[in-house]
């Protein structure tokens, strides 16, 4: 599956694994992996996507959880 071209899938799939284990989004806001994303992460990645999108999106997944 590519991210890209199914992201209505993959919000579905972070929507209801977050709502299940009930993710704590004050890691999100306080950018409490941000180091741990830019220097492993990034690394891992096909595409090079920044932190600050990589934030954005789950921000706005987060939103239509609430």
């Amino acid at each position: 599956m590519k991210l890209h071209n199914d992201r209505k899938s993959f919000e579905e799939i972070i929507i209801q694994t977050a709502n299940y284990y009930n993710i704590d989004v004050s890691i999100i806001e306080k950018d409490y992996y941000k180091s741990d994303y830019e220097n492993i992460t990034c690394n891992l990645l096909f595409e090079i996507v920044d932190y600050k999108t990589v934030k954005d999106s789950l921000t706005d997944i987060i939103e239509k959880i609430k």
